[in-house]
């Protein structure tokens, strides 16, 4: 019998964006999911599509250097498994280069 994953891990928790002059700072709280293999940025600009900004892993931190200056945008964050099964997106945190 061959086992297939189909669960998708738990969305990310604590989710905040620092905007600084050179971009801005995406950071969660590490997931706890035993067969975790990515984390997914995601952000998406007033009226605009979700856009994904980047991949990490095994880091919880990703720097958007894209980030247009004076941009507001709000982020998301998913974790994917091994297996491909992405979460849902976090809870959303507004950030913003000045």
């Amino acid at each position: 019998m061959n086992v297939v994953d189909i669960i998708a891990p738990a969305a990310p928790s604590g989710v905040a964006a620092l905007g600084g002059p050179d971009g801005v700072e995406v950071s969660w709280s590490p997931s706890t999911e035993p067969d975790l293999a990515t984390y997914r940025v995601y952000r998406e600009a007033p009226g605009g599509p979700r856009e994904r900004v980047g991949e990490v892993a095994p880091e919880t931190s990703l720097h958007d250097a894209t980030a247009a200056a004076g941009a507001r945008y709000t982020y998301t964050v998913t974790a994917v498994d091994r297996a491909g099964n992405e979460s849902k997106p976090s809870a959303p945190a507004p950030g913003g280069r000045p």
